[in-house]
């Protein structure tokens, strides 16, 4: 499969696929997806479908937020996950590459996971089995997914004292030392705390 477009644009890849410690309470360890940075130009980010693809559920989760799973070619599916409102996509419709999905926002359950910057989490399925959805992505920018803290002692002195705030307030735990912080999440999380809002 190739996809025609891709779900975010431009794409960053801010949590890859497979085995991983967020640091975050709530936050998977076995990541079936990638989680994809919202667009810093705008002020909302559209999720968009990659192909031709038939909407098979649409709906909310206390973990996921608003959620859309879409099916290409009867072989594979696609999770679009944290949408700020429910996708005016119809159950059951077949919808062009490019539509609109929805709005990548905060919708979930924060009792569930606490707030987390803007991201669509997306997953590939082929035949109910999950895929690293990474090499179907077109212009990854690869120097985002790579870029990661895993200890405190890896944070770089301008964040370090925001990332110690995180931790005392039970945003981040670290297990076994390890917090496994992508850039991505230390410049939020930097913002938040200028804004007085950690």
């Amino acid at each position: 499969m190739k996809f025609n477009r891709n779900p975010v644009e431009p794409v960053r890849v801010t949590s890859k696929f497979g085995p991983r410690n967020t640091g975050i309470k709530g936050a998977s360890t076995d990541h079936k997806g990638v989680d994809l940075g919202a667009n810093r130009a705008l002020a909302k980010t559209p999720a968009i479908l990659t192909n031709k693809a038939k909407v098979i559920t649409n709906g909310w989760n206390a973990l996921r937020g608003w959620y859309v799973v879409a099916q290409i070619d009867n072989i594979y599916s696609v999770l679009y996950q944290h949408l700020e409102s429910q996708s005016p996509l119809v159950k059951g419709e077949t919808y062009p590459a490019g539509t609109q999905v929805g709005i990548i926002g905060e919708s979930r359950d924060k009792s569930k996971i606490p707030t987390m910057s803007a991201h669509l989490h997306f997953e590939v399925w082929k035949n109910k089995v999950p895929i690293n959805p990474a090499p179907y992505l077109n212009n990854l920018e690869e120097e985002e997914m790579e870029k990661t803290y895993k200890t405190l002692d890896d944070v770089p002195a301008w964040g370090k004292a925001t990332i110690e705030k995180v931790i005392r307030a039970g945003g981040i735990t670290p297990a076994n030392g390890n917090i496994d912080l992508t850039h991505s999440m230390l410049r939020i999380y930097v913002s938040l705390d200028k804004m007085q809002k950690l």
